[in-house]
């Protein structure tokens, strides 16, 4: 998991720019991420390592509604025991993601789930999920 934020000075210390993102999708693994140089002046990534007592392979992820500390991503994705759990968020004095508060949790079961969770009208959590991976033809 990385953050990325705005640097400030003198302190360096990064507000949340708007985003984490991830490299743990089971769609490739990266070597290194990198801040094009336009931007490096202002913009900054940290490693913020795994996610504590989260299965691998991660799924998508987003903010819980209500609760800007709490993060809900999937867990055993592409599986059948795929679920979606919930972390606690760790922040800096200005805000920033600095860790994780605790291990995951089990928020709510999403067989299947892939990328792309997020909230929809009246805070209907929606996920995408693989529903073709469990039904092949004899």
């Amino acid at each position: 998991m990385f953050d990325i934020g705005i640097k400030r000075t003198p302190r360096r210390c990064a507000l949340l720019f708007g985003a984490i993102a991830s490299v743990t999708f089971p769609i490739g693994t990266a070597t290194a991420q990198v801040v094009d140089p336009y931007y490096d002046n202002i913009y900054w990534i940290f490693d913020l390592g795994s996610v504590p007592g989260l299965p691998t392979s991660y799924g998508g992820l987003c903010f819980k509604y209500d609760d800007s500390n709490t993060l809900l991503i999937g867990g055993y994705a592409e599986t059948g025991s795929g679920a979606i759990y919930s972390v606690q968020l760790e922040r800096d004095c200005y805000g920033q993601i600095i860790g994780f508060a605790g291990d995951a949790t089990h928020y709510a079961t999403a067989a299947y789930i892939t990328g792309g969770l997020c909230y929809g009208p009246d805070n209907v959590l929606f996920l995408h999920n693989l529903c073709h991976a469990h039904r092949r033809a004899n």
